[in-house]
């Protein structure tokens, strides 16, 4: 059985980790055992044997995620209206509000 540098496998783990998810890590230790970012405690090896997983993923997510982005259409779930002489009644207020944000939004309960 080898033995692993605690410090070269935890940078290696690291550096898989952001190019797979593109955040950095929470690794807490306690007592031999490391917990990321809150999940299941797992040992060394076996950090040192999802740093394979998390290049293959990284890899794999990379192209396609780019190219979903730039061909998707935005939608918006409502129509927009247009500003008129009258005003606008509640219903068409929040519509014309939540469509100037250009975030995916809905519309408030009992206008829908």
């Amino acid at each position: 059985m080898t033995t692993l540098d605690k410090t070269a496998v935890l940078a290696a783990f690291e550096a898989a980790y952001v190019a797979a998810h593109g955040t950095l890590p929470e690794i807490t230790a306690k007592g031999g055992w490391y917990s990321v970012d809150g999940n299941k405690n797992v040992r060394l090896a076996d950090l040192n044997a999802q740093i394979d997983d998390l290049n293959a993923s990284a890899v794999k997510t990379a192209p396609v995620h780019s190219s979903i982005e730039e061909n998707e259409p935005t939608k918006t779930p409502f129509s927009i209206i247009k500003t008129n002489d009258t005003g606008f009644t509640a219903e068409e207020l929040w519509i014309v509000k939540l469509a100037e944000t250009f975030q995916d939004c809905r519309l408030p309960r009992g206008l829908a």
